[in-house]
């Protein structure tokens, strides 16, 4: 009988997991403001560093950098499902500039205390915003 009781508690135990429900991040994790850094890679080269603010409340963002659209970040909502935060923008854009800067699509990302590491790759390019929580 203890057997029983035991497995079923470990099989709970790692669906749980599996789910990702146990992963440590959630939307109440991650609910906040952030400050950082973005910076974009190709080729291993850096193409500039760009200070960045991006807040996170309820699963809705928004934020700016302090380039003009290097990113473009603006607002949306997001999901986080294991180690992935899916962002989907909402602004409206023009065509004049590379929309592959938009914060949009699926992210890996990394949490560690206050710090969050966000980062994206495709070919050649690597996009990583680097932040902290502020408040």
């Amino acid at each position: 009988m203890k057997a029983i009781k035991l497995f079923t508690i470990l099989g709970l135990i790692c669906s749980l997991v599996g789910c990702g429900l146990m992963d440590g991040l959630n939307e109440q994790s991650l609910s906040g403001y952030y400050e950082g850094t973005f910076e974009r890679f190709v080729d291993g080269n850096s193409a500039g560093v760009a200070d960045v603010s991006i807040n996170f409340e309820g699963f809705n963002f928004n934020g700016l950098s302090e380039e003009p659209r290097y990113p473009v970040i603006c607002a949306g909502n997001y999901s986080i499902k294991r180690k992935t935060i899916s962002f989907s923008n909402t602004c409206i854009f023009t065509a004049d500039f590379d929309w592959t800067l938009i914060l949009s699509g699926d992210w890996r990302i990394e949490e560690a205390g206050e710090n969050l590491t966000l980062s994206k790759s495709g070919g050649k390019v690597v996009d990583r915003y680097r932040l902290t929580k502020v408040e």
